[in-house]
């Protein structure tokens, strides 16, 4: 969870994930430790990957400009490291043209008067609404017919 702190660092609570269904969303601890932050956890209904449009055009841009820099089989290799100066330069210094040139940071710091406080963020998010969520398989199953032969022969 070293991504919320981080976050939390520059002043920006993270209030919602959402993701798609992969199991890895789905397991207790991760979803826990969402609530111990105060964070809800919304994923997209299955078989709906363009609700995460922003999401795949993140990690086309980091494919074609971080990963492709690199050699992933030099052992030497600190990726830590290197993606800790990628996320910077991402956020910090590189324009993006749906931003009109800006980086990330720069409409943040102009919003930033605007960005809810972690106490009105806590105040807003009922616990007893809520829960660890599971897949429904049932429907999952009936949507996605390919992936089920797939991970049926997988097994």
């Amino acid at each position: 969870m070293e991504m919320i702190d981080s976050f939390g660092e520059i002043g920006f609570e993270i209030q919602r994930i959402q993701s798609d269904c992969g199991s890895e969303f789905y397991a207790e601890e991760f979803q826990l430790e969402l609530m111990e932050h105060f964070i809800k956890f919304r994923p997209n209904s299955p078989g709906k990957p363009h609700l995460n449009g922003k999401v795949e055009r993140g990690q086309k841009t980091d494919k074609e400009e971080f990963y492709a820099t690199l050699n992933l089989k030099d052992r030497t290799l600190d990726l830590a490291a290197e993606l800790s100066k990628w996320e910077r330069f991402y956020h910090y210094e590189r324009p993006h043209s749906a931003l009109g040139g800006k980086t990330p940071h720069e409409p943040f710091l102009e919003l930033q008067k605007d960005v809810p406080v972690p106490a009105e963020i806590h105040l807003k998010w009922y616990e007893g609404k809520e829960e660890v969520k599971t897949i429904a398989w049932e429907k999952y199953k009936k949507q996605n017919p390919e992936i089920l032969k797939k991970m049926l022969q997988m097994s």
